[in-house]
Formats: structure tokens, sequence, C-alpha cells
């Protein structure tokens, strides 16, 4: 078994005549493999914490700029990745607005510095007020009906992911002798 996994790591281009580049190949393939894997933890993590911050606004019926509510009012003042997430700009500020926010328009915006830009996107976090935007509020509907993510289904994907892994590294030599084949004839 061990040999089997050796022989499968150990594939290097300069092997190959017409290939030949220092590179060991499936090493890259188990590089792309993490980056894959971790890629999709932080993607479900952005996912589910949008939805739980949505989710959580509706619950408290914060549809409205007169409604609005705290993280803390709503039971997020824990969570950092919604507290990060509020912060700056990404889909679930498009959806959730900030009381006492002052919307610019694209040539006003475009006319500030970037010292009075950074201003007006400063604010305190735990004590600003949030609130879905009405004319979002479909968009926020959908969020909380289609967005499903779970534990189960991260792994899943993970696994998922780990199978297309080891197939192409299984199939790696084969193509690779394939490839170095092509190329002597051409």
């Amino acid at each position: 078994m061990f040999e089997v996994l050796k022989e499968c790591f150990s594939v290097n281009l300069k092997d190959y005549d017409k290939l030949a580049i220092n590179l060991e190949i499936n090493k890259v393939i188990l590089v792309a493999f993490i980056a894959f894997i971790l890629g999709d933890i932080l993607f479900n993590l952005y996912r589910s914490s949008i939805k739980l911050t949505v989710t959580q606004l509706a619950r408290h019926n914060a549809k409205s700029e007169d409604n609005a509510k705290t993280i803390s009012e709503i039971g997020l003042a824990k969570n950092r990745i919604v507290k990060w997430m509020l912060s700056r700009e990404n889909l679930l500020t498009k959806i959730v607005g900030r009381k006492g926010e002052k919307k610019y328009g694209y040539e006003e915006y475009k006319s500030l510095s970037n010292k009075e830009r950074k201003e007006i996107c400063k604010f305190d976090i735990d004590t600003a007020e949030f609130y879905i935007r009405e004319e979002k509020s479909d968009l926020a509907v959908g969020i909380m009906e289609k967005y499903s993510t779970s534990v189960k289904r991260t792994i899943a994907e993970c696994v998922f992911i780990a199978m297309i892994c080891v197939c192409v590294i299984a199939c790696m030599p084969g193509l690779l002798e394939l490839i170095n084949n092509l190329l002597r004839n051409i």
C-alpha cells in the first residue's frame, strides 16, 4: 500500500524526456486540494453567516430603519465573522443597512478624498443598529429559503474534493506518459 502511495506522490515531470521540468506534479495537486478544502470551508462559513444574520434580523422584525437592532439584540454579539462582514462591503451589507448610514451617489462618492471615504466607513459595530433594506427584502427571503449550509454538507463536499484529488493523482502517471508519447511523435 505504501509503495503505491510513494509511487503516486513521486511523479516528477523531469522523468519524462519531453516534459523535462523539475516539478513534482502531485505535490502541486495536493496543495491545490488543500486550497480547495479551505476554500470550501470558508465559503460555507460565509454563506451561513449571511443566512444567520438575515434570519436573525427578520426574526426580530428589523425590516426598516425605525426597527433597526444592534447585533447584541439579535444575539450575534460574539460572532466575529458577522462583525467582520458587517464592517466591510459585501453581499451582506447590500442586504443589511445600518441606521443613520448616509447614502452617496456615484459622483458624490467619487469626489470625496480617500481620508473622507475612510471616515464615512468608520462606525462602532457594537452600537450600530442594522435592518434589512426594504428594496432588498426579496433577496433576503431568497437567502433565508435557499442558503442551506451545514457541517454535514461541508464534510460531504470535502470528501468529494478528496475523491477527485485521489482520482487525479492515480491517473497522473498514465496521463503524463500519454502526453510525453504524443510530444515524441510530433
